[in-house]
Formats: C-alpha cells, sequence, structure tokens
C-alpha cells in the first residue's frame, strides 16, 4: 500500500449542474508548420506585445480580443506547453488551454422539407400543432406561458436572449425579422449572415435554432416564436471561409468571445445547440470557456446549452458543465426521441421531434418550412422559456430561473429526475405560473427519496453548528423497465435544531463505486471534510469549503482494496486526525498518522486483530475523559466501546448496548449542536432512519424516526 498527494478530479462534484470540447482540430491547422492555437483568458486588456513577453517561447500570430474587463487571447505557436507555462507564470491569466472545437448539433436525422399542407403537420398560427405548442404533455405549453408574460413598456427588451451558433444564410426568412445580428465573431465584423451559395443545414443551423425562439408571430403566416415578441441576439462562430470548404468546425476561443460579448450586450439568456464530448475535469477550472460561462452565470445570466444528438450515455460539453442547463429531446409521442442523449447532468427535456422551423428566405412561406429533429431544436424552447421568465421576473437570479423550470417540469420516465428526461418535460406555462413564487418553491432536489447506498456523518459542513447526514444514491433510472446508468448522487441533509433532516442538497455526482468516509475536520481548518475510496483502491481527499459542498479531489494514497478504512478524531496525540484501517482477509486493526493538511505521515502501527467481521466506528471522545474512543459493533449485534489511551492504543472493551444488527448501516458522529457522539441507523424493515441522540457517557437517548422510505 502506498501513500500519496498527486491531484485527481474524481469523482466529479455537482456543485452548482463550461465547453472545452476535444474534437480533434481540422487537419490544416496541424500541416501548417506544426502550429498548435493556444487560448488564454487574461483579467483587463493586454497588448500583444505583452502576451509574447508573457508567453516566454515561441509565440506567433498573437490575437487579443478584450470584452469588459477581459481579453480572449489565441497564440499559435510550437511549443503550446512552454506557452501555457510563460502565461500561468506570469500570474495575470485565470486559465489557458489548447484551441478545441465544438459541432453544431444539426439535425438528427436527414430532413425533408414539410409544407402548410403537408402530410404529417397541419402547421398553423400562433401555435397549431406545432409539437413544442400543444398542451397535451409532451408539448411545452407556450400558448398557456404568453397570457402571463410581461407585456408593459420596455418588456420586450428586458431579457434579450443571445443564441451563439453558425450562422444566418445569406437570404434569412422574413420570420427572422426579430432577430438583431449583433457580430460575426469568427470573421471578426458586424455580418452575421454568411456568404451567398452557403445553403447547408449546418452552416445555417443558426437560423433555424434562431427562429424556434423568435419567429415573427401572430401574421397569419409560417410559424410561431416560443418567445416572440422578444429580443434575440445572433452571435456568428463559423468563418465564412469554413463554410465555404465545408467545415463546420466551431472554434473554442470564438464561442468564449461570444460569450462574453453575449453578457456585455446586455443579453439576459444564452443558448448553445452544440457541444461534443466533455475534456477531463480537472482541466475546467482553467478553461477559457469554462470562466467565461461561469463569469456570464455570475453576472445574472441564465445558460442552456442541448445534451448531444448521439442517442447514449456519453456527457457532452458545454450542456454538462456547472451551471448550464442540460436539454434533452423527446419525441412525438413523449418519449425520449431515440437520437437524444442521457447523462447524469441532463436537467430538463423539450420536444425535439418535428420542430417547425425556418432559415433561409424561399420561394413561398410555405417552403421555407422544415420540421426539424435534434436536440438543437430543444435547448432553444428552454431559452425562450428562461427569457420569459427573466422578462416577467427580472430580479430571478439563473439559479432560481433554473428551479422554477425544473420544479415545474411534467415529471416523464422514472420518478423524479433520470438520465433521460431530467426533472421532466418543460411546461413554460407552469413557470410563468410560478415564477412569481420562486422563493418559495421547494428545490426539485427535495421531492427526491434516496435510495440508500450509504450513509455517513461527517460533522459541520456549513458552519451552522450542528451535523449533517451524507447519503450515497445508488438509484438506477429506467426507461420503460429497461435499467440505465446509476445515478449515484451526493446528497447531504443538515441537522435541524430539533434533531431532524433539513432540507436537501445534492453535491455530487458519479459516486457509484465510492465509499464515502465522514473524515471530520482532516485538514485542522475548522471545516468538515471527506475521505472517499474509488473501486481502484485510490483514496481521495475532499476538502469542505465551509457552505456544504466540496472541493476537487485530491489523491492522497493507492492501494486500499480490502482495507476498511475508518477516519478518526486524534488518537496518536498529536492533535491531528488519524486513520483506522481494518485489512479484511486477516483482521488487522492499523494506524495511519494523519498530517493535518489532508494526507497522511509515513508509515503504519498495528493496534489490534481479530476484527474480522465487526464494523468500526471512531467518533470521537464519547466518555469526556478528554481521549478520543471507537466503538464496534460485533458478530452478535453488541454495541461495545474502547477507551482510548491517547498514545493510539486502547483499553479493554466494555459493552454498551446489543441488538444493533438488525439495521442495513449504522453510522457514529455529531449530528446535533451538544457535541456528543449521535448515531444515525438505517432499518431495512422499513427503509426507515432512526436517530439516537448522544447523551454524553456512552449513553444514547430513544430511537426516533426521521426519515422513511429510504
Amino acid at each position: 500500500m502506498t501513500l500519496r498527494t498527486p491531484r485527481s478530479a474524481l469523482p466529479a462534484l455537482g456543485l452548482a449542474a463550461v465547453l472545452a470540447v476535444s474534437l480533434a482540430p481540422p487537419s490544416a491547422q496541424a500541416e501548417e508548420s506544426e502550429l498548435v492555437t493556444v487560448v488564454a483568458t487574461a483579467v483587463g486588456a493586454v497588448s500583444e506585445q505583452e502576451v509574447v513577453e508573457q508567453a516566454s517561447a515561441d509565440a506567433d500570430d498573437v490575437e487579443v480580443r478584450t470584452i469588459a474587463d477581459t481579453s480572449v487571447v489565441t497564440i499559435e505557436t510550437t511549443d503550446p506547453e512552454g506557452v501555457i507555462a510563460g502565461l500561468e507564470a506570469s500570474g495575470e491569466y485565470q486559465g489557458a488551454a489548447l484551441e478545441r472545437y465544438a459541432e453544431v448539433y444539426g439535425f438528427a436525422d436527414p430532413n425533408d422539407p414539410y409544407y402548410r399542407n403537408g402530410v404529417q403537420w397541419d402547421i398553423g398560427n400562433p401555435q397549431g400543432s406545432n409539437p413544442w405548442a400543444r398542451a397535451a404533455a409532451v408539448g411545452a405549453r407556450f400558448e398557456a406561458a404568453w397570457p402571463l408574460m410581461a407585456t408593459d413598456a420596455g418588456a420586450a427588451a428586458r431579457a434579450p436572449i443571445a443564441v451563439i451558433d453558425s450562422g444566418l444564410p445569406a437570404s434569412p426568412s422574413a420570420q427572422l425579422a426579430a432577430v438583431v445580428g449583433k457580430y460575426d465573431v469568427a470573421d471578426g465584423d458586424a455580418n452575421v449572415r454568411l456568404p451567398a451559395g452557403v445553403s447547408a443545414l449546418d452552416a445555417i443551423h443558426g437560423g433555424y435554432v434562431s427562429s424556434v425562439i423568435a419567429a415573427r408571430t401572430d401574421d397569419s403566416s409560417s410559424i410561431a416564436g416560443a418567445a416572440w415578441d422578444t429580443s434575440l441576439y445572433f452571435y456568428k462562430v463559423l468563418s465564412d471561409q469554413s463554410a465555404v470548404q465545408g467545415n463546420y468546425l466551431l472554434a473554442i476561443s470564438d464561442i468564449t468571445v461570444a460569450v462574453r460579448r453575449a453578457v456585455a450586450d446586455g443579453a439576459k439568456v444564452i443558448n448553445m445547440s452544440f457541444g461534443s464530448t466533455c475534456p477531463a475535469q480537472s482541466q475546467w477550472a482553467t478553461d477559457p470557456l469554462a470562466l467565461a460561462i461561469q463569469d456570464a452565470v455570475a453576472a445574472g445570466v441564465v445558460v442552456v446549452a442541448a445534451a448531444g444528438n448521439a442517442g447514449n450515455g456519453t456527457v457532452n460539453c458545454p450542456a454538462s458543465f456547472p451551471n448550464v442547463i442540460s436539454v434533452a429531446a423527446t419525441a412525438r409521442n413523449g418519449d425520449r426521441a431515440e437520437f437524444s442523449e442521457y447523462n447524469a447532468y441532463v436537467d430538463i427535456a423539450a420536444p425535439g421531434e418535428d420542430v417547425a422551423a425556418v432559415s433561409a428566405s424561399g420561394s413561398s412561406v410555405a417552403g421555407e418550412i422544415k420540421l426539424v429533429d435534434g436536440t438543437s431544436f430543444s435547448s432553444p424552447l428552454v431559452a425562450a422559456a428562461a427569457g420569459l421568465l427573466k422578462r416577467t421576473y427580472p430580479d430571478l437570479a439563473p439559479a432560481l430561473v433554473e428551479r422554477v423550470l425544473l420544479y415545474t417540469a411534467q415529471d416523464t420516465g422514472t420518478y423524479g429526475r433520470d438520465d433521460y428526461f431530467g426533472y421532466g418535460v418543460l411546461d413554460a406555462g407552469a413557470a410563468l405560473a410560478a415564477g412569481g413564487r420562486a422563493d418559495s418553491l421547494a428545490d426539485p432536489y427535495t421531492t427526491l427519496v434516496p435510495h440508500v447506498q450509504q450513509l455517513t456523518l461527517p460533522g459541520d459542513m456549513d458552519g451552522d453548528g450542528r451535523g449533517e447526514l451524507l447519503v450515497v444514491d445508488g438509484t438506477q433510472a429506467t426507461l420503460k423497465g429497461v435499467v440505465g446508468s446509476v445515478k449515484s448522487k451526493l446528497l447531504r441533509f443538515p441537522a435541524t435544531p430539533a434533531g431532524g433532516l433539513g432540507t436537501v442538497q445534492q453535491i455530487g455526482w458519479n459516486w457509484s463505486g465510492f465509499t464515502v468516509y465522514g473524515a471530520g475536520d482532516w485538514n485542522r481548518d475548522g471545516k468538515a471534510d471527506l475521505l472517499g475510496r474509488a473501486g481502484s483502491g485510490a483514496l481521495y481527499f475532499y476538502r469542505g469549503l465551509g457552505d456544504g459542498t466540496l472541493a476537487t479531489a485530491v489523491r492522497v494514497g493507492s492501494g486500499w482494496v480490502g482495507y476498511t478504512a475508518v477516519p478518526s478524531r486524534d488518537l496518536s496525540g498529536d492533535g491531528n486526525p488519524d486513520l483506522l484501517a481494518i485489512q479484511d482477509s486477516t483482521g488487522l486493526l492499523y494506524l495511519y498518522r494523519g498530517d493535518g493538511r489532508g494526507g497522511f505521515l509515513p508509515g503504519r502501527t498495528q493496534v489490534g486483530s481479530g476484527w474480522r467481521g465487526f464494523r468500526l466506528f471512531a467518533p470521537g471522545d464519547v466518555t469526556g475523559d478528554g481521549r478520543n474512543d471507537i466503538i464496534s459493533t460485533g458478530p452478535d449485534g453488541a454495541l461495545y466501546r474502547y477507551p482510548g489511551t491517547g498514545s493510539g492504543g486502547f483499553g479493554a472493551r466494555v459493552r454498551i448496548g446489543g441488538g444493533w444488527n438488525m439495521y442495513k448501516q449504522v453510522v457514529m458522529g455529531l449530528f446535533d449542536a451538544d457535541q456528543y457522539v449521535d448515531i444515525i441507523a438505517l432499518d431495512p424493515s422499513n427503509s426507515g432512519v432512526y436517530y439516537y441522540r448522544g447523551l454524553g457517557w456512552s449513553q444514547f437517548g430513544a430511537r426516533s424516526q426521521i426519515a422513511a422510505g429510504w
């Protein structure tokens, strides 16, 4: 077994549910003297000469684009690692990464035009039979939202929606008259239209997406925009040259600039119907587009993105990054559209099959209409609903907009959240009706009943003087009886003053296969932390941030397969918390001394034997003598206390209870505010969760039920 401290980022924390896509760059870039493009974000304005000096390497063809108080820098170089290292060393850059490319989530299947008198749909105005407008359960019910949206003077311009996309056709449909072309980021000018003759669907994808939101409405022709009479800003991120050459990849540097421009221009919602496979999470904190998205949300902008069209469980970005609303697609019959991605980051679904849209100007209004498929057209429906909320309730923060959308969604598929529909299908009417009481709505997470994989008591994570109960929810998502991926959420239940469970908060994803240990204050900063063991045997330290959430993981050990770890308060007398571990095959008990910084001191000490079949707890001082003790339950169900000596050893055990083998799980630690060790237990006979209040001196009060159905 080894103990070490290199960084890692597993499992993923869902601290808040950043585009750093990983498609290979076009071959033309690699063939030109092996030049590679680096993208970086600087605080404030920097000059091209400053960038060259700060890069301290071979920096060629430097471009600086400054928006508000941030500069997005692109550098072509033959030494990308040296350039990134130089920029990081300068201390003036928030992040730097290699240029990457995204694809528009275009048309899931070949699409033929469908006309007003076509055989599949009668497309009327203002809603007719548009699948997204129908009042049926599979529709998004915008017709119920429109009467509730604000119509006072200035309302239409109060919450502009920004679409970042490929481009508009040279001759856009008259239905796109309300679209304001803000900027061609890829070519550096104000013309967001593509050259004449460019008509590929992926190239003019931006027109179709825009029409779903803002098509001209109530004009007795064509289709209705979901957020009609609302300003739409368009940002083109596909260069004219690329479009002519048939290359429809979108550069992360251009998308980053577009996001920052949209915020500076006053947009309140951003829609991105593109993406690709996410990069490693360890890169998110320094990725330029990740930073742009987080800054947008901090500025009050709601960010929405399409989940993807591969029809599998791929985790795509930007949809899966924190603070982005990830949108899946439903079919005409309300099922998951077969092309729609499904994963643990999907937040909500919206119709994505046979969505009426227009882009280029045709020979007739009817000839412009297409019924298009893809999450590209589900995402703008959610963005439209977010825009109506921000227009009507302008003070709603992005988190509250998301809460309203998820809380009012029509639950579909598995009860509660699932990987296919998120919290359900968008219901714009219900969202507008509930927007005025957003603060009083229950967090969507409170509707979940945990399916307990593991319980732990880490101590006080949010600074309120009371502990919390952490739950790893191991529920599997299902669709029509077919088992999907494991949800594996990490849920935090704060203790109430009366010893009950407060409002649940989801603080992590992807904890399936991890064993979670409530480490208490492992690094001695006054905040409760966690340790977690992966199925591979790697041991990770999760620093508590003091607000109920956790920092990114740090790997502090390996080789822990076959060991049961039990974090403890100080057992050895040096003031630092320690860790006990039972070797499962031998029953030997080892002490690993903590270093007080989140890791361990070298070596280990055997402090016991004969522990096979025992469940061990190291909650702290249960006798009040100033020394920390351990407690165990044996195969006979008896509860034993082992008094600590203060130097790493233990005295003779004392039996303090019996009958504890009736419980599926038992955890000990500080739960209420009195600083006596408490017990939480899960009874498999009724799935009830019970609380035993600690009274000191190894005594516990009568059990009280604090949850059911777990």
